[in-house]
């Protein structure tokens, strides 16, 4: 619940004494002077835990499918022989419905005739009760390296437009062999992809090729994905990315580099989820490997999810997604809410951008602040040990804009401090929410005492009206990340490291929270650190959204 604490005064000056009129030389009353004083408000921000919004319960019937073989010749003379085959899941009804094809990795290269495509039966049946057309892909000779090594993007494109070309036939009535009808059930206007691993980043190539035949994917959603490859077009399309906190196979967790280019690169609404206590394998029911086990000397893996609580979180947030923005077109995240704690009930922290998004102050602004009792410094986080300033990774990358990031660390020794933007953007009515990209410093010793930060939110009108947002205790967002100082030596020197990777987060406070004042004339932004004694943060933005 809200507390909220108003304070209203309102004061009149009477100013001839023993009565309450005051009479001017010329015989004329004068009016009143009343003056209103300012009012403050506080607010405690509630915590938001995000539930279901798909709850359909479509019939529907999942089989496997083989609609036929064909041989892809590879610019280099490569021939790649393939079977279209793979998993489908379609609902009882008329239709038409929404259409997602579901892409796997690489994780066989020598034995072609592993199924990883059947991993995905649970994710295709949760899809297919929730009204979509579910497809899962069998893409394995794509990454097989005896047809040809450092290609899997375009077999895995060509193999995509064949699926795609065959089940448009197929929508029309002709006899392509699926084992459940077609015909009129597919609406190839809202089509979704996703894509795990390898095949987490391959979407975005069958994404372009779909945009350049006229059939363009509305969602994507990555899932643990990798980042291996720059030179391609972006879509301007709503894109999720599911990125495990144990990734055992991804340890760079290129999930979050990639949510930096689309927001570089394109104009879409993204949302990066980081989910506490999962691992790489555990989405594929067909892949057995723990990768979690990978990390284990650097991480307590106590908290680790089992496979069936990743599956059914996949099924949860598949559904939701697709149902946000195929089914109502609406945003990723509530605009009226802060940022969720937990996520169908996985404790979760998330990045979160939207294309109305506009920058109040970025790490490497060194104007339009002011501090008390508090430091303010510019850090770079270098994907290079020479350039970097600080000991943690915030999942910097060696090439393009991802090698290096600018950030702000805010830090204070003896609480009370205060930093105060004075905002460039002082018209705020037109948004909906305010939003801090940071991370807590896990390498600062001034944090090694707090599991968690938190900290107060005040806006100030121009008329002098306060609003103050109080965080809630312990929130993921700014939870010290685990780990040790670390270190490896390079020729003769020690070159110190944080041992596990810390991204950032997005902190979202509603507008709606700061009660009391005229968002159209905000005069100052204050960021007041007092509920615990010391600490550091690193800021990479402060946005309005």
């Amino acid at each position: 619940m809200k507390n909220k604490l108003s304070i209203f005064a309102l004061c009149a000056a009477l100013l001839m004494s023993g009565c309450g009129i005051s009479t001017t030389a010329s015989g004329g009353n004068a009016q009143p002077d009343h003056k209103v004083n300012p009012t403050q408000t506080v607010v405690n921000l509630e915590r938001v835990h995000m539930n279901s919004l798909a709850t359909s319960q479509y019939p529907y019937t999942v089989q496997e499918f083989d609609v036929g073989t064909g041989t892809y010749v590879s610019p280099a003379g490569k021939k790649m022989p393939y079977h279209l085959n793979g998993i489908i899941g379609v609902p009882e009804g008329s239709g038409p419905f929404p259409l997602v094809l579901i892409t796997h990795g690489s994780h066989s290269n020598d034995n072609e005739n592993l199924r990883f495509d059947t991993g995905y039966r649970y994710l295709v049946e949760a899809l297919a009760e929730q009204g979509f057309v579910a497809v899962s892909m069998d893409m394995s000779k794509a990454y097989t390296w005896k047809y040809g090594d450092n290609d899997d993007r375009e077999k895995s494109q060509y193999l995509a437009a064949e699926h795609l070309k065959s089940l448009m036939q197929a929508e029309k009535g002709e006899p392509k062999g699926y084992p459940v009808e077609l015909a009129g059930k597919i609406d190839f206007g809202k089509i979704g992809l996703i894509g795990h691993s390898r095949g987490g980043e391959t979407i975005f190539d069958i994404a372009e090729d779909m945009q350049n035949e006229g059939t363009p994917a509305r969602a994507l959603l990555c899932i643990a994905p990798t980042f291996l490859f720059a030179d391609r077009t972006w879509p301007d399309a709503q894109v999720a990315l599911i990125i495990p906190e144990y990734d055992g196979d991804v340890i760079g967790l290129d999930g979050f580099a990639l949510y930096d280019v689309l927001g570089e690169k394109t104009q879409g609404e993204h949302l990066a989820v980081y989910l506490k206590g999962a691992n790489h394998n555990y989405f594929n029911s067909n892949i057995q490997r723990n990768d979690g086990g990978m990390l284990a000397s650097t991480m307590d893996l106590s908290d680790q999810l089992a496979r069936e609580e990743q599956e059914a979180f996949l099924q949860a947030f598949a559904a939701d997604f697709f149902y946000l923005t195929l089914q109502k077109e609406a945003s990723l995240l509530p605009p009226d809410k802060a940022q969720p704690e937990t996520m169908f009930g996985r404790k979760a922290s998330v990045l979160y951008r939207n294309a109305q998004s506009r920058v109040l102050l970025a790490a490497g602004d060194t104007a339009g602040y002011t501090t008390e009792n508090l430091q303010a410094e510019t850090k770079k986080d270098a994907w290079y040990f020479k350039q970097d300033e600080l000991l943690v990774d915030t999942i910097t990358f060696g090439e393009g804009a991802q090698q290096s990031r600018q950030l702000l660390k805010l830090g204070w020794a003896d609480a009370p401090g205060v930093f105060q933007l004075a905002p460039s953007v002082t018209d705020w009515k037109e948004y909906a929410a305010l939003a801090l990209d940071l991370v807590v410093d896990a390498a600062d010793e001034k944090n090694r005492h707090q599991e968690y930060q938190r900290f107060a939110v005040r806006i100030t009108d121009a008329q002098g009206n306060t609003a103050r947002v109080n965080l809630p205790d312990q929130l993921q967002t700014l939870m010290r990340a685990q780990g040790e100082l670390d270190f490896t030596p390079v020729f003769e020197e020690k070159i110190y490291f944080w041992s596990v990777k810390t991204p950032l987060a997005s902190l979202i406070l509603p507008l709606s929270s700061f009660e009391g004042v005229n968002l159209a004339e905000v005069k100052s932004l204050d960021l007041l650190f007092e509920d615990t004694p010391a600490g550091s943060l690193l800021i990479e933005s402060v946005r309005l959204q």
